[in-house]
């Protein structure tokens, strides 16, 4: 039973941590334009049509919850503008869950911490946990489009993540490339994190000791 919190510990770390740092990567703007630059999207003839700064503006402000309606403006087709509203959808349910996670943390942090062992119990579902997730991550990089995929196919119950290049403007500013460059940039900030909170939980524990 102890050897279950700790892993449930460990793995509400890990989903507040990741989920983070999506949201951290889904609003930075320089990431964005920085993309497009490298996968040269301005030069698109569809591209052209529309103010890029101010299409990526409502992008990351309805992520953000900084406005209700991604297409006040006008920018974005029906089947994409849909599609948007599934993943705001999935952003609320995200932050729904990492509250809940939060409040597990602190409970279970605030019980173990008491036990004698419990670095060395923490350090140990840690690092195995996170190591596994290591793992998963170099099969997924080895053929990013098939995963790209299937994560659709869990999260979506239509089809409306399927975009094409002649009427859509997000997949002309985000191809595939765009979103394999975006989760090396979450992989490095959740990487960050995940040593600083493994520092940081050891680092605590051992002050209350003291």
């Amino acid at each position: 039973m102890k050897t279950l919190n700790y892993i449930v510990l460990v793995l509400s770390i890990i989903f507040v941590l990741l989920f983070t740092s999506i949201e951290i990567v889904s609003v930075l703007k320089p990431l964005y334009e920085g993309q497009y630059k490298s996968n040269k999207v301005y030069d698109v003839a569809y591209v052209k049509d529309y103010p890029v700064a101010q299409v990526t503006d409502d992008i990351i402000l309805y992520l953000a919850d900084i406005i209700n309606d991604m297409n006040q403006r006008g920018f974005f087709k029906d089947r994409e503008h849909v599609h948007m509203i599934d993943v705001k959808l999935l952003f609320d349910l995200g932050k729904i869950v990492r509250l809940f996670n939060i409040i597990i943390i602190a409970y279970l942090i605030s019980r173990l911490s008491r036990e004698e062992d419990f670095v060395k119990k923490y350090r140990i579902s840690y690092i195995g946990i996170i190591g596994m997730i290591v793992v998963v991550a170099t099969i997924i990089s080895k053929n990013f489009s098939a995963a790209f995929v299937k994560f659709h196919h869990i999260f979506f119950n239509n089809d409306y993540w399927i975009l094409y290049p002649s009427e859509s403007i997000i997949i002309n500013l985000m191809p595939e490339r765009f979103f394999m460059s975006f989760t090396v940039y979450i992989g490095m900030i959740f990487a960050a994190l995940s040593i600083l909170f493994y520092l940081g939980v050891s680092n605590l524990h051992w002050r209350s000791v003291d």
